[in-house]
């Protein structure tokens, strides 16, 4: 099972005389090893560097990976 978070960030800054506004978009994802107990929260680039794998509705945390 995976919860995904979902950051919106807004800012605005000026440079020149003009004003942008700037969005930026980060999604989370807390995901739940379905061997261990492990959970960890991240990027799911993040996670897959950590050595979690996600597949077929399953996820399995670096230590129960096969």
């Amino acid at each position: 099972m995976q919860t995904q978070t979902l950051t919106i960030t807004t800012e605005r800054i000026q440079a020149g005389g003009d004003l942008f506004r700037i969005t930026s978009f980060e999604q989370k994802t807390t995901a739940f090893c379905d061997c261990c107990d492990n959970q960890t929260t991240g990027t799911k680039d993040e996670l897959k560097r950590r050595g979690w794998t996600f597949g077929n509705g399953s996820e399995f945390c670096g230590e129960c990976s096969f």
